[in-house]
């Protein structure tokens, strides 16, 4: 917080508009006075400050052209967590290319809360952040009416990896239809006649486009989709051609019954939890069914046997 007040302050000139609001620095970034008050103190002592007795804190006269001068800019990027390889990626490459054309970055994390989001990006926009790169929560229903009022030219907009309805913006994303499509073939090559689609949440965009691509994959591949097997009202997939990981458990005398089953999931998380289960089960990978996964993260590159996993750009 400390490092964020500081910049903001040299390179945007923020010290002359907050003056000794305090308060809205806490608001903004969500943080306690002790780190503000250290901040600004700091900064009094680098010259980029003044205090006035009984009027404020300014920023000086000779540091106030340089200021503005400086062509630093930052980019907010929002994130659902930093728990997985490609979260950390994508931070790791955003940063390297913008540090390289002069910019900085500055992220938070919604923890898959879409109020949560709206509020950091609602921070990030009062700081007056040039750009926003948003990486949609599991819950995000639509573009916030802030974001889609704001004018691209002065605040570009990119939206990464899920697409979500609500405004006319720049995506950018792997081709998750096509991904899972060549899973399947890749199962026919490997002599499978029956495969699973195994998923959590299908209102994420990016699984539901692989849902489409393993279906039309496994029909123009002449495998059987015995997902319709699983599902029954209890099942909470919304889908007759998915199902949550629990279901295999429940219904494993089925998954036997077909063996081996080539199992596709929506990603490396769950197809390592799903292993795992139907192991437990009695069922055994590489004779019982097949896996893969969809990432291809360093937990799936550890795990016994490595998993075979779909490779998504970061």
């Amino acid at each position: 917080a400390e490092d964020g007040i500081r910049y903001l302050v040299r390179s945007r000139g923020l010290g002359d508009v907050y003056k000794r609001q305090e308060s809205l620095f806490c608001e903004v970034l969500n943080v306690s006075r002790s780190p503000v008050r250290n901040a600004l103190g700091e900064l009094v002592d680098e010259g980029y400050l003044q205090r006035i007795q009984g009027k404020g804190t300014f920023i000086t006269e000779s540091k106030y052209h340089s200021v503005h001068g400086r062509r630093d800019k930052v980019i907010g990027f929002v994130t659902p967590d930093m728990k997985t390889s490609f979260a950390s990626k994508v931070v790791v490459g955003i940063e390297g290319v913008l540090s390289q054309k002069g910019y900085s970055l500055l992220f938070g994390i919604s923890n898959h809360d879409d109020q949560q989001e709206r509020d950091i990006i609602n921070r990030f926009l009062k700081l007056g952040i040039d750009g926003l790169i948003l990486l949609p929560s599991n819950k995000t229903s639509r573009l916030m009416d802030e974001i889609q009022q704001l004018d691209p030219a002065v605040t570009p907009v990119l939206i990464m990896d899920r697409r979500i309805p609500g405004g006319d913006f720049n995506y950018i994303g792997n081709d998750n239809h096509a991904g899972a499509y060549t899973c399947a073939r890749h199962f026919q090559v490997r002599g499978f006649k029956n495969v699973a689609f195994c998923c959590g949440n299908l209102n994420v965009s990016a699984v539901a486009e692989r849902l489409s691509g393993f279906v039309q994959g496994a029909n123009n591949n002449g495998l059987h989709l015995i997902n319709h097997y699983f599902v029954d009202q209890s099942d909470l997939s919304g889908s007759k051609d998915c199902y949550l990981p629990k279901t295999f458990l429940e219904k494993a005398t089925i998954l036997k019954k077909y063996a081996p089953v080539g199992i596709l999931a929506e990603n490396d998380e769950v197809a390592i939890n799903l292993q795992r289960q139907l192991e437990n089960a009695g069922l055994r990978i590489g004779v019982d069914f097949g896996l893969i996964g969809f990432i291809n993260s360093e937990e799936g590159k550890h795990n016994q046997p490595a998993l075979t996993s779909v490779s998504q750009n970061s």
